[in-house]
C-alpha cells in the first residue's frame, strides 16, 4: 500500500464509505462492504456483508460496527470476515451430500466451496489407502487412482524440473 493510501485511509476513517476504494489493497478480493440502512435509507455504519472482485457476496454473521478509530473498526471487519467464513463453513459441510453438487457450489462462497471440497476429497483418499491396508478392494478406487495419476504426473514434472536444473546448473 502507498503511503498517500493509508494517509487517506487515516484521514478519512471516521467515515468508512470514504475509505472502501482501499479494500482491495487492505484485504486480498474483498471489493466492497454492504451497510445496513437507517429509516430514510441511508448507509449506516453498521456492515452486514462483503463483496469479493467479482461480485460475490458473503453475510456477515454478526453486524459489524464501523465506527471510532479506523485501526479499530479495520480489525472489527477482519474479524468480521473470518467469523462470516467459519460460520458458512460449518453449514457448508453437512450440506455438502445432501444436495446436488451445482445447487451447492453455487450456494456457498467460492472460498468454502473450495475448501469443503478439498476436505471431502481428503477423506475419501485416506479411506481408500485405509481399505487397501486392511486388504479390501477399495470402494473409492476412483479415486486412488485419480490421486496417483495427479502424483505420477507431479512427479514427472518435478522430474524435468530438476534434470533442466542440472542442464543448467551454475558454472557450467
Amino acid at each position: 500500500m502507498a503511503p498517500a493510501d493509508l494517509l487517506d485511509i487515516l484521514s478519512k476513517g471516521s467515515n468508512p464509505r470514504l475509505i472502501l476504494r482501499h479494500l482491495p489493497k487492505c484485504f486480498d478480493n474483498t471489493h466492497n462492504l454492504m451497510f445496513k440502512k437507517d429509516e430514510r435509507g441511508e448507509p449506516t455504519k453498521v456492515a452486514i456483508g462483503m463483496y469479493s472482485g467479482e461480485g460475490e457476496y458473503v453475510e456477515f454473521a454478526d453486524d459489524c460496527i464501523c465506527d471510532g478509530p479506523v485501526e479499530h473498526w479495520l480489525q472489527n471487519v477482519v474479524d468480521s470476515m473470518k467469523a462470516a467464513l467459519s460460520s458458512e463453513f460449518r453449514k457448508a459441510i453437512p450440506t455438502y451430500d445432501d444436495m446436488p453438487r451445482t445447487q451447492w457450489i453455487y450456494k456457498y462462497s467460492a472460498q468454502n466451496t473450495i475448501v469443503v471440497t478439498r476436505t471431502f476429497f481428503t477423506q475419501e483418499v485416506n479411506e481408500a489407502f485405509e481399505e487397501l491396508e486392511e486388504g479390501e478392494s477399495p470402494r473409492r478406487a476412483g479415486v486412488l487412482g485419480l490421486c496417483l495419476g495427479v502424483w505420477g504426473a507431479a512427479m514427472a514434472v518435478a522430474a524435468r524440473s530438476s534434470r533442466a536444473c542440472a542442464l543448467h546448473a551454475p558454472g557450467d
